[in-house]
């Protein structure tokens, strides 16, 4: 797997693409993904979403998305289109580095953000629950690694993560795995992560999942041959 884990943005504040300029300040996560898909539309796409939509407008691109926008998309394409949504506020001087999304009917989001302050920055994890969530990192001097932000994902303490143990991401894949019947592949399908500020994180966590389907399997035929 060919990522620098000891990659860090200059700055948070810093983004060379315009387009995860625009993202990073949306909430919502279908929104998100509706605008992405508009704004790096190319070539025949872009002229079909040109015709048919017009120019992305403001209320679209805004952290909230407007209540009439939100009531018909949820009506109309399902609950999902709340996911993220209902997130809290960012604050001043905040901006969201990461977020994991759960495949859930309401599309649940957990927000990592990073807020720069005189000395360096602080983080939280928010959800659109108000729980609450403890980080054995809390602080840093500078923007964080690919590996420390790894490590913050990992060590979060919150809906019993510290006793599980799993961290915020694989903790989902488990509870796929032993409540249901679902193959390795749905599960690591249930929960991934995103970030406009670490491109690789996606990736990192894709070769995560592909190393714990196969563990999952190994097991699973393991299982299946005792019972023989």
């Amino acid at each position: 797997m060919s990522i620098d884990l000891n990659f860090r943005p200059t700055s948070y504040a810093d983004f060379d693409d315009p387009v995860a300029l625009a993202l990073n300040g949306i909430k919502g996560q279908m929104r998100r993904e509706m605008v992405r898909d508009m704004l790096g539309a190319e070539g025949d796409k872009r002229e079909a979403y040109d015709a048919l939509l017009g120019p992305v407008e403001d209320h679209i691109l805004g952290e909230h998305g407007s209540e009439g926008f939100e009531r018909v998309m949820s009506r109309s394409c399902g609950p999902s289109w709340m996911g993220g949504e209902y997130l809290p506020d960012l604050l001043d001087r905040e901006c969201e580095i990461a977020r994991v999304v759960l495949a859930s009917s309401t599309m649940d989001v957990y927000s990592v953000r990073a807020r720069l302050l005189k000395g360096g920055y602080t983080y939280r994890i928010v959800d659109e629950y108000e729980a609450d969530f403890d980080l054995a990192r809390p602080t840093s001097k500078q923007p964080l690694t690919i590996q420390e932000l790894v490590g913050l994902l990992d060590t979060a303490d919150g809906l019993d993560l510290e006793d599980r143990g799993q961290g915020l991401v694989e903790m989902w894949w488990w509870q796929q795995w032993e409540y249901g019947d679902d193959s390795p592949e749905e599960c690591t399908a249930f929960a991934w992560v995103e970030s406009e500020q670490y491109p690789d994180l996606r990736t990192f966590y894709e070769e995560r999942a592909r190393q714990w389907r196969i563990a999952r399997a190994r097991e699973r035929a393991e299982d299946e041959g005792d019972e023989l």
